[in-house]
Order: structure tokens, then sequence, then C-alpha cells
């Protein structure tokens, strides 16, 4: 006879040969590490010596949550930013977790896998795909090594085109003129990804010296007034701010000399 211990107790008539088999069902056995010990004798009596095997029982599913801001969703993001996408992963068991994937949710109402295989390492650097909409989501897959799996969903977000630059610079006034007050006009740009803008003049017609500080705006104007501060030559250049701090440079304006 075989005798078995351990996580179980079942004997096993040998019925010839030098090999045997059991069917063993750990249903009822705690999560966890699992022992099973093999006691044998010949006829005569002699006890052999015991084998024992150990492995995890892991059934439970591991647990993944999602981070700001992709968790609570709301909020704006530009085509092309670099973000980062952050979670907790864990499983209870301790056979560890096996990757991560990060899932996205695109404007064909499908998800699409941005990352697999992804360590557990509680962060991934997502460039934000050309998929301008207004209900993005974010989901997480967790695995851990046993083949278990969770997931977390974030709630919706936006994507929006990358900001650019303002175009099409111009005065109002014609030049010369001979008074010093001017108008400078621009189209901003329409992305909702645009904060504000800013003005900066400039004493000479290539933008290369500066005329007092830059002047802030908002992200809703396209044209401001300006006294020149003595007749000569002026120009401007207008920049936009995005949500993210960056700050394209229009090209620099026309000459207006003021006379």
């Amino acid at each position: 006879n075989v005798v078995l211990s351990g996580a179980i107790s079942a004997t096993i008539t040998c019925t010839g040969g030098n090999t045997w088999s059991q069917s063993i069902d750990f249903s009822s056995a705690a999560q966890g590490t699992i022992t099973v010990n093999a006691n044998h004798d010949d006829a005569a009596g002699n006890a052999a010596t015991q084998s024992s095997r150990s492995f995890i029982k892991d059934t439970n599913n591991p647990a993944i949550t999602l981070g700001a801001p992709f968790f609570s969703g709301g909020h704006v993001v530009m085509v092309g930013a670099a973000k980062t996408v952050s979670w907790s992963g864990t499983s209870d068991v301790g056979t560890g977790i096996a990757s991560i994937s990060v899932e996205y949710f695109n404007s064909s109402s499908a998800w699409t896998t941005v990352a697999s295989g992804e360590t557990n390492d509680g962060s991934y650097t997502w460039t934000i795909p050309n998929d301008v909409h207004a209900a993005a989501r974010i989901r997480l897959r967790i695995y851990d090594v046993a083949g278990n799996s969770e997931t977390d969903t974030g709630l919706p977000f936006t994507i929006v085109p990358a900001v650019t630059a303002p175009t099409s610079l111009s005065w109002t006034q014609t030049s010369p003129n001979p008074a010093a007050a001017l108008t400078a006009n621009w189209t901003k740009n329409s992305s909702a990804g645009l904060a504000s803008q800013k003005i900066q003049f400039y004493s000479g017609g290539s933008c290369a010296t500066t005329s007092g500080a830059p002047i802030a705006l908002t992200n809703a104007v396209q044209s401001y007034a300006w006294t020149a501060p003595d007749v000569g030559n002026y120009s401007f250049r207008v920049y936009s701010v995005d949500i993210d701090g960056n700050e394209p440079a229009s090209a620099c304006s026309s000459t207006m000399i003021v006379s």
C-alpha cells in the first residue's frame, strides 16, 4: 500500500508493478502552500524513504487599483503628450504577479491594447494616440503566476488635438503709422488644450530685442491693443500655452514703423 498524508489522507492499494496513481480533490484545501507526503512499505514490512511534494494553491484573483487621474476621469489630455498611468497591484496568496496589461477605450468604441507583459512596477508612460474623442477610458488587467486575472477601469476622459502656435499675425494699422497706438492680431489655436496665451513685443523688425515683458492673455483673445513706447520699428510674437505648460511660439510678425 501507499499511504498519503499531509494536506490529504488516502491509502492506495498497489495492484502490481511499481507505479500507482490517485486523483486528489484539493477544492476544500486552503489557499497557499500544500504538501503531500507518500509512504509505502514492501510485503516484508520494510519502509521506503518518504517522498514529499509541495505546491501553491492559488485560485484567488489578484487585485489592481488604477491611480489618478485616469481612475476618476473628467480630465483633458492632448494627442502626443506623455502621461503616466499608475496602479497598485497585489496577489494575496504569494505566487506573485506575472504581468500587467494597459488598454484604452478608443473612438471606435473598442478596447485597444496599449501595452502588455508589463512588470508590476506601478506605472507606465503612455503617449496619447491621435484619437480625438470625449469618451476615452483606461483599463488595467493584472495576471498572477497561477493564471488568475482581474481588471480595473477608470472613468471617461477627453483626448484633444495637440496645441500648436498661433498663425496669421498682422497689425490693424498700416505701416508706417504716425500714432503709437497699435493693435496686434493673430489666429489662435482652436484645441481645447489651449490654457492661455502670451504676447511679446520687440524693438526692431526681427523679434530679436524685447520691448517690455511678455504680456499674459486668456485663451479666448485674438488681438491686443498696445502703445509703442517711442518712434521706431516694432514686431511681435504670440505664444500658445497649453495645459501641460508647453509654449509653442508663432513666427515673427511683419514690421510696424511708428513715425
